[in-house]
């Protein structure tokens, strides 16, 4: 799905919860449950304007994401925002490369500012 945000989430609802404010709001979201799905998408889609990315998640967490997406040329420009319950947001965002860290539970206002400074242009 060209000019997708991705979006890497492990639960349901927070995940279906995104992917509802992120089209009511003019965005196309591309959602899925973790990493390794992530890479999945990645491979067979066009890069997409921006990742949100929850760290802690089962089969390939984000942290493990993150050290991919660094490595890959094709991939290392698309702007991250964590988004998660770790403690330590802020010093993970710094340590990764992400781009902004939003803590959950989020507010809609903050992220929605946040997809709006840091996505990529649509195509």
């Amino acid at each position: 799905m060209a000019d997708a945000l991705l979006i890497v989430e492990d639960d349901d609802d927070i995940r279906t919860d995104l992917v509802e404010i992120l089209t009511r709001n003019g965005y196309r979201a591309a959602p899925v449950a973790n990493g390794a799905e992530a890479l999945t998408y990645l491979k067979n889609h066009p890069p997409p304007r921006l990742i949100l990315l929850d760290l802690m998640m089962p089969v390939m967490d984000g942290w493990e994401v993150m050290h991919v997406l660094v490595a890959n040329a094709a991939l290392a420009h698309v702007p991250v925002i964590l988004l998660s319950g770790a403690g330590n947001l802020m010093q993970e965002m710094q340590l990764l490369g992400a781009v902004a860290c939003i803590g959950k539970p989020f507010k809609v206002g903050a992220l929605l500012d946040a997809i709006e400074r840091y996505a990529l242009p649509a195509a």
